[in-house]
């Protein structure tokens, strides 16, 4: 048990120097879960990969992760911005 501890705790350092921006932390059933501290999107990650494809596929997460809320983020900054425009034509 002591093994796997340790084994977690090394892929934890990891990933925090991996993901700069992020926050990882242990979820109370053993998982990893990242967060960001800008945009606040999560993913989580096995305590221990499976297989050696496991951090790639935890990297591409990430990526996506990131690419949704800036997405979602520039939606909303566009709807507000039109927003905005038609109440000013309403007003005038």
């Amino acid at each position: 048990m002591e093994e796997r501890a340790v084994k977690r705790t090394k892929r934890i350092r990891g990933l925090e120097r991996t993901f700069p921006g992020w926050t990882v932390s242990v979820t109370k059933g053993g998982h990893i879960k990242l967060r960001n501290n800008r945009t606040g999107a999560v993913v989580f990650a096995a305590a221990t990969p499976s297989d050696h494809r496991a951090d790639r596929n935890l990297a591409a997460q990430v990526r996506r992760a990131e690419r949704i809320k800036a997405r979602k983020r520039e939606a909303k900054e566009k709807a507000q911005k039109q927003t905005r425009w038609a109440n000013n034509l309403l007003a005038a």
